[in-house]
């Protein structure tokens, strides 16, 4: 008979049994009695020595059992096995059954066996429990079913499911689909093997096809590339410091690279020269399988570089040059144009993409060279054309009726592109699949009549096309028929309506990304379109998007119109009040000091918040003419406080009484000043013992005294040189006269100093004292110079004698220093001069009225000193061009300040941009020069678009309506400006309206700026600016950030300006009107009543204020603290007992 197996499993393999029992020819013949017992026996003794043997040889006997009931009629199943024996009842048949003529043999198992069927089942849904329920093991799935599910992720999700177990790492990490996906930045990092991430990149357990550096200087040896080499495909390197040998040496152990990307690496070929009357290669090697290469933003190379270049990559199919040749002449320009179209003739067969935007010079002739190549079909062209199409056979209209095969077209800022144009590229290119038309302004509604014809267009930005309107847009651009559209740019686009967008997310159901930034006319209804229909929506932008009301109800019409919604819109109206300290904390770091105190009078939680320790540490407790007496204000209300106050400064405040202050809050106390206060050596000793913490301590101008700091000390007391503060690391005496024993004894008490300052120090005592004063300066400098970072010695002329002590002192490695040299240089070892060649740390450099300073000493600092970051030479007279171009040179430089350096021209600046590295440029001070004019103007607002600070006041010929407009329009960030006394400057450069010539204008577009383009702009300086009007505040004063505000001598203000100010810079702290010969009573009440942070007002010099404008000071201003009114003969002279009643008055200038 037949073994069968009583459940559908599959059983494992084994080896085949000694015995196998002899097939019974019928059913009325059993099997030898023999063999039935001698299975079981050999059953019974495995079962005694291992269980797994027994399972099987009891489920071969139980098989053959069942086997024989089943051909009976009477089938089992797994049920059975665990039920008690029963009689089983058999029908009558015609013949005896197997059973009944071997009743002696047992058929069924008994209750207490336990019968253990082996199953093979796959290994990801065990563990497998005979409940019935299983825990699904997905690490162990197939790798072709993991790959198939990580498909349908992205890469971030994939990237995060990685780190779930090790089959799912390498399903992530090491399919080549996947890892095309992958890119491995590394971002500001030091490239060595010694220190992490390279050297866990430099013994690899896998590869890393694609590489992106950003910000990295290849500058040391590293076995990355040798090992890496042989499997890297793409390289990117973005604003890398890299020279020649070391990228010939990268370049040799990449023999796979398909795509190359250095965009702005200009030290790469600055200092890359080459022998032009030979024709040596430029590389010892070639790059046979290099397809792209990308040169974007690198100003340095020449025709030589290019043409040698690409001699190594003869298969190049793709090319990008955009954003070059910008600071070239234009004989250059044209020739490295001229180059680039070689390269593209050269390959033309096999070139696919060509990317030259912001090229200036790509003209009419370029595109006829173009469009002439037979055998170029481009499917990815970028371009930026800005010159006016010929009447006369174009070469652009030329090129694209010839490039049909284009898939990826990029007309950005393309300003020269009409609709016809457009049209001839719509009718010539029907396989475009995306499609940018970004600031072509002189695209209208003609132009984009037959774009919905495109059938196979995926991306499409009409952005800032002004003259498309909305009819243009319903029936040029969507269309009738549903397309599949995935990404759609419509910003600031001022046209779209509600029925537009209803067309728009009908007929593009599959859009993801959606930008509609800026659009002042969607609305809500159009917003319930987009939830309603666009479901698949990954992306969307709605800023600025006035109309939008997030917290309204819809309309009754908009909701006639929306059946969807049942219900309305709940009103949400947010509780700030309510956010967590933890994050209230976290959006106060984004304000200002003033702007968080302002915000922490709202409720009790921003309050807390605001006295978080690392807002206190930047808040100064400044206390001026008050008695420091613990039962006199403001003292005794300070004592009483629940603050700590880290930063102390006291000025004109007599020391003479035991205070509880310093016991209570001396601990928390880190920084401290005393400014003209009248304080014993006793009383500084018993303080700074109570100020444990205290690191920084300023004695500043505290000899004018009758009874001073210095003049009182006495150095023969018991006791007075074991006091000791090792806490404290910076120390000012600024503006004091001191001896060599009060001077010593002072240092002595801090023998851990960092930081000195004895700036204008000495002014009164003659010449032969200053001498040896200074030695005891240079001595202790000497002494300390392992540990000093920072000195100050500025206003005391020093000679070369002095310099020279500091100068041989080589341990002596400061990061700041200041200093005035007024002495003839020597010609021979100046001190200066080696000075600043052992000073290669400094980070700071302070050379103010040093005369002495010329442009040799200057050309050694910018020499051994390229550190850098911040220059202040006002006052340099001995400082040329030549000077002025080398202090740009420096590459890590963030401010300079060359103020009343009268030798120096506007082509010293003009030049000097040119060198300099004009991302990191954060402030300039070019005060009182008149050597500047509007052109050198015009090249600081196109040559650093980061400043922050700019300071042109004084300089009267430089600042135009003109030139104001170049300021106005790319200096964005700028948060502080001063152009005072700019004479020339009107209300047309301050508003940008009814100028004589616009900035920016191109055929029939025309376009202007206005000052408050400036959003971040906190001080603004235009005092005397004379043929300003209230014009001029009324169109072009809108700042919600404003700060401080000057507008002196501005002789044509008037209550009308006033009015219109205050109401558009609601946070103005300071403001000055003085000498503006129009403010009156009601101008100072409008100032009063809306500029609620006013703290220092300047009105002097205003003949038309009375007595009134006094009561709605004392009326309506709560924070004011200084008021200047000098000049004012209207006013009573008791001013200062009128404004008593104000809390926050510190002093009142008066005549």
């Amino acid at each position: 008979m037949d073994f069968v197996c009583p459940v559908s499993v599959f059983l494992p393999a084994r080896k085949p049994p000694a015995k196998v029992l002899s097939r019974s020819k019928s059913l009325d013949q059993p099997p030898p009695m023999a063999s039935v017992e001698e299975d079981g026996a050999i059953g019974e003794s495995s079962g005694q020595t291992k269980q797994p043997d027994s399972s099987r040889k009891s489920s071969s006997t139980s098989s053959s059992k069942a086997g024989s009931s089943s051909s009976s009629g009477s089938g089992s199943s797994s049920r059975k096995k665990t039920e008690p024996k029963k009689d089983v009842v058999q029908e009558k048949r015609k013949r005896n059954s197997i059973f009944t003529l071997f009743p002696s043999v047992q058929w069924k198992p008994t209750v207490e066996e336990n019968i253990s069927v082996p199953v093979q089942y796959c290994d990801w849904m065990e563990p497998f429990s005979c409940e019935g329920k299983f825990t699904a093991r997905y690490d162990l799935l197939p790798m072709e079913l993991i790959l198939k599910i990580f498909k349908q992720l992205n890469y971030s999700d994939r990237l995060a499911a990685s780190e779930a177990c090790r089959r799912w790492f390498e399903a992530a990490h090491y399919y080549e689909p996947f890892q095309r996906q992958m890119y491995f930045n590394f971002d500001r990092i030091e490239f060595n093997d010694e220190e992490g991430p390279i050297k866990y990149f430099s013994q690899p357990m896998r590869t890393y096809p694609y590489l992106s550096f950003t910000f990295v200087e290849f500058t040391k040896h590293s076995d990355f590339w040798l090992n890496n080499g042989m499997y890297i495909r793409e390289l990117t390197m973005r604003c890398c410091l890299i020279r020649k040998k070391k990228f010939i040496t990268i370049m040799k152990n990449l023999p796979v690279l398909e795509r190359l990307e250095l965009m702005q690496c200009d030290e790469l070929f600055k200092h890359w020269t080459l022998d032009y009357s030979t024709d040596e290669p430029m590389f010892p090697f070639t790059l046979p399988h290099l397809k792209h290469l990308s040169l974007a933003a690198c100003d340095y190379y020449n025709e030589y570089h290019f043409e040698r270049f690409i001699e190594a990559a003869p298969a190049l199919e793709s090319i990008d040059v955009s954003n070059c040749f910008i600071n070239l002449y234009l004989s250059r320009r044209m020739t490295m144009i001229s180059r680039v179209m070689r390269l593209v003739s050269k390959n033309r067969n096999i070139m696919k993409a060509l990317n030259i935007s912001d090229i200036p010079c790509f003209d009419d002739v370029a595109w006829h060279l173009l469009a002439e190549m037979s055998g170029l079909y481009l499917t990815h062209f970028t371009v930026t054309y800005t010159d006016r199409i010929p009447l006369k056979d174009p070469g652009i209209l030329k090129f694209f009726s010839v490039q049909t095969r284009l898939t990826h077209l990029d007309l950005t800022s393309s300003i020269g592109v009409n609709d016809v144009c457009l049209q001839l590229i719509v009718e010539s290119c029907p396989l475009l699949e995306v499609l940018k038309l970004r600031r072509c302004w002189l695209l209208s509604d003609e132009g984009v009549q037959d774009l919905h014809t495109l059938k196979h267009l995926r991306v499409l930005d009409v952005s800032s096309c002004e003259r498309i309107s909305d009819y243009g847009m319903r029936v040029g651009i969507i269309g009738k028929r549903p397309r599949q559209v995935d990404e759609a740019y419509f910003s600031l686009l001022c046209t779209l309506s509600d029925y537009t967008m209803y067309y728009l997310v009908l007929m593009f159901k599959n859009l993801q990304v959606l930008d509609l930034d800026s659009n002042a006319t969607i609305t809500d209804t159009s917003l319930q379109y987009l939830c309603c229909y666009s479901q698949d929506l990954r992306n969307l932008n709605l800023q600025s998007c006035a109309k939008l009301q997030f917290t309204s109800r819809p309309s009754e019409r908009s909701q006639s119109r929306m059946r969807y919604h049942r219900k309305p819109l709940p009103i949400f109206r947010p509780q700030f009040e309510l956010l967590p300290v933890e994050l209230v904390v976290q959006i106060f770091k984004y304000l200002s000091t003033s702007d968080r105190r302002s915000a922490s009078y709202v409720c009790s939680r921003w309050y807390e918040a605001s006295k978080y320790c690392r807002f206190a540490e930047q808040m100064v407790l400044h206390l001026i003419g008050v008695d420091f007496d613990d039962f006199k204000p403001p003292v005794m209300n300070l004592i009483l406080a629940d603050r700590k106050y880290p930063l102390i400064k006291l000025s004109r405040v007599k020391l003479n009484v035991y205070s509880k202050f310093w016991e209570n809050y001396g601990p928390f106390v880190r920084e401290i000043t005393f400014e003209k206060c009248m304080i014993w050596r006793e009383r500084v000793i018993s303080l700074f013992k109570h100020m444990p913490n205290l690191r920084v301590a300023r004695f500043v101008e505290c000899d004018l005294l009758r009874d001073d700091l210095f003049r009182t000390w006495k150095f023969f007391d018991n006791g007075l040189y074991t006091i000791d503060f090792p806490g404290v690391e910076t120390l000012s005496l600024a503006k004091n006269n001191f001896s060599q024993l009060q001077f010593e004894s002072m240092v002595e008490m801090m023998p851990n100093l960092t930081r000195i300052d004895f700036s204008n120090c000495f002014r009164q005592v003659e010449t032969g004292r200053k001498m040896f004063l200074l030695s005891c300066i240079q001595k202790f400098i000497v002494r300390r110079q392992y540990v000093l970072r920072a000195i100050n010695i500025s206003g005391i002329p020093v000679d070369d004698i002095f310099l020279r002590g500091l100068a041989d002192a080589e341990g002596l490695l400061l990061d700041e220093l200041s200093l005035t040299y007024l002495e003839k240089m020597p010609t021979r070892l100046p001190a200066i001069v080696d000075l600043f060649r052992r000073q290669t740390n400094l980070r700071f450099l302070d050379v103010t009225g040093s005369n002495g300073i010329t442009d040799y000493c200057v050309d050694q600092i910018v020499r051994h000193i390229v550190g850098l970051q911040v220059v202040v030479m006002t006052g340099c007279w001995g400082i040329s061009d030549y000077g002025i171009r080398q202090v740009f040179r420096l590459q890590q430089l963030e401010s300079l300040n060359l103020s009343n350096c009268i030798r120096m021209s506007k082509h010293g600046i003009i030049d000097g941009a040119a060198f300099s590295n004009r991302a990191i440029v954060k402030e300039l001070h070019l005060e009182l020069l008149d050597t500047l004019d509007e052109e050198c103007v015009v090249k600081i607002g196109a040559n650093f678009p980061n400043l922050t600070v700019l300071n042109i006041g004084g300089s009267s010929t430089c600042m135009t309506d003109w030139s104001a407009q170049y300021i106005f329009c790319n200096l964005v960030n700028l948060e502080h400006l001063n152009i005072e006394r700019s004479t020339k400057l009107t209300d047309a450069g301050f508003t940008g309206i009814d100028l004589p010539e616009k900035t920016f204008s191109i055929w029939d577009v025309e376009e202007t700026f206005a000052i408050d383009r400036l959003k971040k702009l906190r001080v603004l300086k235009v005092s005397g600016c004379y043929r300003m009007t209230d014009f001029a505040l009324r169109y072009g004063f809108r700042f919600n950030e404003l700060k401080e505000l000057s507008l002196s001598r501005c002789h044509q203000i008037s209550e009308a300006g006033v009015e219109r100010l205050v109401s558009t810079c609601p946070t103005l702290e300071y403001l000055d009107l003085s000498e503006c010969p129009n403010i009156n009573d009601n101008c100072v009440k409008m100032i009063a009543i809306q500029l609620k942070r006013i703290s220092t007002l300047k009105l002097a010099n205003c003949p038309l204020l009375t007595e009134i404008c006094l009561h709605y000071l004392v009326t309506f201003c709560k924070n004011l603290k200084y008021l200047y009114v000098r000049g004012c003969f209207k006013l009573p002279p008791d001013i200062a007992e009128r404004l008593s009643k104000i809390p926050t008055l510190r002093q009142v200038y008066k005549s």
